[in-house]
């Protein structure tokens, strides 16, 4: 049985990953900026000190990108609770004399920018500004777990779809009332995965040696926006047919607003690579399992 430090084990992916994590037989600590039960783990999971004999971290901690709009205020909040976040976790297990075999941490597919219809792998070009330079500055601080011995892998995480939060709990109200549609055209491409697939991904990751440095954590099959709103509005038995206008949305969100509508055709090509085998890589499976009923494939953007 190992010990595994969960950092942010109380967000949509983190819940998901520590139940998974006792239902394996694992022992998990978690560490968490807004600690609450997690169920079926009461007697596993402790809000403690940092622990001397944790085996394996994942870092998924972070204020919400797309939380509130991109103040000087929020914007410092988003790098605490990510750079300074891991840095101070780091800092507090070398304290405690913890050497941890595996460190797992999360980035995001953002740091990429906006790359239109291009195919984006893990070795495209990173972009530059507030989102792509939080990214990298994560990755960096994540990173520095090796000067312990650690084995370092960095996810770069797409939309994570679930029911109980995340991007679809922020799209479903429109469409429940007929009102939803893509954003603009919709030709921008969205990153979306499974959170049943994004755990079992990070459980790869702890678990195969030979998997370190940096990963896409998204689905084969990137979607445009249009498609993801045809899938959803399936999903419920809705319409698809009122576009928001991308200007609405820059003036609603601010700076934030920007990264919404931009297009990120990124592909998981290393983990494939390694043999690593997705349970969802078409939308509409994905959709159908989430709502529970069979979901057509959206018609092509």
């Amino acid at each position: 049985m190992r010990h595994i430090l969960v950092a942010g084990g109380t967000g949509l992916v983190g819940r998901a990953l520590v139940e998974s994590l006792l239902a394996g037989g694992e022992r998990v600590t978690i560490a968490s900026r807004q600690p609450l039960p997690v169920r079926g783990g009461a007697a596993a999971c402790t809000y403690a000190a940092l622990p001397a004999d944790v085996s394996a971290v994942v870092n998924l901690a972070g204020a919400n990108v797309v939380g509130k709009r991109w103040s000087p205020a929020y914007k410092q909040e988003l790098v605490d609770s990510r750079v300074a976040f891991t840095q101070n976790l780091l800092a507090g297990l070398q304290r405690a004399g913890a050497k941890p075999a595996v460190w797992v941490n999360a980035s995001a597919v953002g740091i990429y920018g906006d790359g239109g219809a291009e195919r984006i792998d893990e070795d495209s070009p990173l972009a530059s500004g507030f989102l792509p330079d939080l990214c990298r500055a994560w990755e960096t601080a994540a990173a520095t777990a090796s000067v312990i011995g650690a084995r370092v892998v960095i996810l770069r995480i797409g939309i994570v779809l679930a029911r109980d939060g995340g991007a679809l709990a922020k799209m479903e109200p429109p469409f429940r009332w007929g009102l939803g549609g893509p954003i603009g055209r919709g030709r921008h491409y969205v990153p979306w995965i499974h959170r049943r697939d994004l755990v079992r991904l990070i459980e790869w990751a702890l678990r195969e040696p030979n998997v370190r440095g940096t990963y896409n954590a998204s689905a084969p099959e990137p979607v445009t926006n249009l498609e993801l709103s045809r899938g959803l509005a399936a999903a419920l038995h809705r319409p698809c047919l009122f576009p928001a206008p991308p200007f609405a949305l820059k003036l609603l969100f601010g700076e934030v607003g920007a990264h919404l509508v931009g297009s990120s055709r990124a592909v998981p090509a290393r983990a494939l690579d390694q043999g690593f085998t997705f349970e969802f890589t078409k939308l509409g499976a994905a959709l159908a399992d989430l709502y529970g009923r069979t979901v057509a494939a959206p018609a092509r953007a």
